[in-house]
């Protein structure tokens, strides 16, 4: 704890000499996904975007619950996201570069058939956000969900596939659907 003005001021200047800086509010889990764990990290919402014919539409979502306490970091369980009704179902343990075998994921199940929260708001804004960045096949788009609404943290172009490998994506159809080759179906 910095105990006056001039000992924060001083940590800051620590902090500001070592690079660029980026201040955000602290966000707090919305509580029915807070009920996943009793880590107080925020939990991370991807939603993933792809380009549709002229449009953009939510390809997939995944939430990102933080381990049991004994994990290392960046190991999570996912919760899979119907991206049509934003229903979480089927978790699992997705251990980022670990041999972990941990595989209870029962906790999350308390969220199976239930909506993540703000569901149609979040997907509204991540395809209008996509509408923006035309160019890109994907974007995969990171939210907090707050008691007080989604917050967007940050888009990414280059993100994490093998999620939705796990999620059972298809890459092979995807390809033969956007080339019109089916032969290798």
């Amino acid at each position: 704890v910095l105990e006056n003005e001039a000992a924060v001021m001083a940590a800051w200047k620590t902090l500001s000499d070592k690079g660029s800086v980026l201040i955000q509010p602290y966000l707090r889990n919305h509580p029915l996904l807070q009920s996943l764990t009793t880590d107080s990290e925020a939990m991370t919402l991807r939603v993933v975007t792809r380009a549709h014919g002229s449009d953009f539409r939510v390809w997939s979502g995944c939430l990102y619950v933080q381990g049991p306490g004994y994990l290392v970091e960046r190991e999570y369980w996912l919760l899979k996201i119907d991206a049509e009704t934003g229903q979480g179902f089927d978790a699992f343990g997705h251990w980022l570069g670990s041999e972990n075998e941990v595989n209870d994921a029962s906790q999350l199940l308390m969220l199976d058939g239930k909506a993540i929260p703000f569901w149609s708001e979040i997907v509204r804004h991540s395809e209008r956000a996509h509408v923006e960045l035309p160019r890109l096949w994907t974007i995969a788009w990171d939210w907090i969900v707050t008691p007080d609404g989604p917050m967007l943290l940050e888009g990414n172009a280059g993100w994490d596939l093998s999620a939705l490998q796990e999620l059972g994506v298809d890459f092979v159809k995807i390809g033969c659907e956007l080339t019109g080759d089916s032969s290798k179906l």
